[in-house]
Parts: structure tokens; sequence; C-alpha cells
């Protein structure tokens, strides 16, 4: 039996349109005047191309002639025009009834998170590692000085250490520094008061290396354990992790943006809370990664893991209370973890 809709055509390069009656019998698509009398097309199914079906929409069909055929389908009608021989068409078909499943609606609602999971625990980490090694010295020192340029603004100044204690540092420094100096990358010490960061020292990607005046302080200007934090953070130049934490944070923005887009402020505090959970997790990942540098290292310069446990035992009792466990938890492993492995680094060795 004939399958009968109406429709609209409108008729290619001009703005004219026409009620039609629609036809579908074995010969293929018959379209007609309202009426029934005139007949504006004929075609079968592989001569039409058809837009995809969207909910309970009317269907878009272009016809040869390159009218555009508008269509009240019903369920035949729908059949037809989704059972075409081109392969381009049973993608589309087959991506609709995906689209309609609800066998399928569920799984995508299991199995998105577990790929943004996979996604930013594994792919972005190990895409980050790669950038990170093929980052030119010139953008590496360019970023190196900016950084240092702004944090010298804002919460660093100059050292208030004496002279004389600053130069001993730096001839006890000097070994280290030269042993993995290379052509590309010089290391050199900086020390920095600040009154916001406390007992800290940290590293540019370009082999900078700064100090804090309470750090200083706090571990003493003869003590193994400065040598063990220097070994630290020198394990973080050697790794690239300043370039690989820039890779992952760029990389999360866009793997977020390009998955939900940008649709409203509820994603964008979704992206931001979202970001800052993977960024604390890569900094715990990375400080892990320096540690065992540290411990593995040490031996060249006779500086045992003791030191680097006495190190993290000291800054463990320097902060307050409430700090251990919030703030370092936040960025870094903790750190009774640190000392326990740097312990048992030094049971197994020494």
């Amino acid at each position: 039996m004939p399958t009968y809709s109406k429709g609209t055509l409108y008729f290619a390069g001009s703005a004219g349109y026409q009620p039609v009656q629609v036809t579908l019998s074995g010969n293929g698509l018959l379209v007609l005047s309202d009426d029934g009398v005139t007949q504006y097309a004929r075609a079968k199914r592989d001569e039409i191309s058809v837009a995809s079906k969207v909910a309970n929409l009317p269907r878009e069909v272009v016809l040869p002639s390159k009218d555009l055929l508008n269509i009240e389908a019903d369920e035949n009608l729908n059949h037809w025009l989704d059972t075409p021989a081109g392969s381009k068409q049973s993608i589309e078909n087959v991506a609709l009834k995906l689209e309609t499943s609800r066998v399928w609606l569920v799984a995508s609602i299991v199995l998105s998170p577990l790929l943004l999971f996979g996604i930013f625990k594994y792919m972005v980490p190990a895409l980050a590692i790669t950038f990170a090694d093929f980052v030119p010295d010139s953008l590496t020192e360019v970023t190196s000085r900016h950084t240092l340029a702004v944090l010298d603004r804002t919460v660093l100044s100059a050292s208030t250490l004496p002279d004389e204690t600053v130069n001993k540092i730096r001839a006890s420094f000097s070994p280290l520094l030269a042993a993995y100096s290379r052509d590309g990358r010089r290391y050199q010490v900086l020390f920095r008061q600040t009154d916001t960061m406390g007992a800290n020292a940290f590293a540019l990607p370009d082999g900078t290396i700064v100090f804090t005046d309470d750090i200083i302080e706090l571990m003493g200007t003869e003590s193994s354990d400065l040598h063990a934090i220097l070994l630290h953070e020198i394990g973080h130049v050697e790794h690239n992790h300043s370039m690989r934490l820039v890779a992952e944070s760029l990389a999360t923005t866009l793997i977020i943006t390009y998955f939900f887009g940008d649709v409203s402020g509820l994603i964008e505090l979704f992206m931001g809370v979202s970001g800052t959970v993977v960024q604390n997790q890569y900094s715990q990942r990375l400080e892990w990664e320096a540690d065992g540098f540290a411990l593995e290292q040490g031996a060249k310069f006779d500086i045992e893991p003791k030191a680097f446990a006495s190190a993290m035992s000291k800054i463990a009792a320097a902060l307050p209370p409430d700090s251990q466990s919030d703030h370092f938890f936040s960025s870094h492993p903790l750190l009774q973890e640190r000392i326990k492995r740097a312990r048992e680094a030094q049971q197994r060795h020494y």
C-alpha cells in the first residue's frame, strides 16, 4: 500500500515554495501538488540526499533537481529514508539508533566519566612528557626569566642572609650544580626573602633554583639536609617537571572544553574545580618523582637518604599542626610518607 505524507517543496534558486503531497510506493518517492494533480518530482532512494532525523521534526530531503522537500514523516517513511544503499547514510542510521537506545544512553552515562578519568590519569601525563622533551631551550629560558621576574615583583625580595653565609653555601653547592650542568642548561642557585612562602625552595625550568632565607635558617648552612633538598630541586629540572605541568594544565583545559564546550557558567565552574583536582594529583606525582631522584643520586655525593628524611622532618616540625594535613596534602604527598620512604632507602643501602 502506498504511504501518503504532507510536506512543503522549496524550489532551488528562488524564494518560491509549494505545499505538496508525498507518495511512497514501490517506484520510489513521488511528489505531487496538494490536490494530487501536478507531479513535481519522482526519485529513487539513491537519487536523493537525506538529513539525519532529529526528534520528531520534519525530515529534509534534497531532490535530484536540488529542490528541498520538507516532509512530515511517519514511521514507514522514516524507515525508507533511513535504510538507503549508500554507506554514509547507513552510518547515520546506526548513529541514530544508538542515540535513541536506552541501553546506549545508560552505557554512555557510565562510560563517559571512566573515559575522562583514563584520559586525565594516563593520556595527559604521557603527552606532557613528550611535549616537555621537545620544548626548545630558548622557550625554557624565557619562561624561567619571566616567572622569576613576576615572583620578584610580588612575593619575593632580596635575601637578607649575610654575604659570608651565601658564599659558603654556594661553594658547598658547586660540585652538585657542576655535575648536572651541560650544554643548553646551566644550574644556578639564588636566595630570596619572602613573607608568604615560608621555608621553601623551588626550581625553574632552565635550572635556576631559588632558596628562601627561611629554609636556609631551618636546615642550617653546614647541614647535608640542605644538599638533599638541592638534589630534589635538580630532580624537578632533570625531569622537565615545570614544562610537563604547563602541558598538563593546557591539555586538561583543552580536553574539558572539547567535551563540554562553552555552554554556561556551570561548566566554567566544573572546569575550575576539575583543573584544581587534576593539578594537585600531578603535583603529588611529580614531587614523588623528584624525591626518588634525590634518594638515588645522593650516593654520588655522599648524601645519605637519612639527610632527606631529616630535611622533611624539619619541615614537618616547623609547620603549624593544621598545615600538615591540609596545605601539604593539596600539593605534596604526605610528608610522613616521604620521610618513611627515605628511611627505608637508608636501611636498604647503608
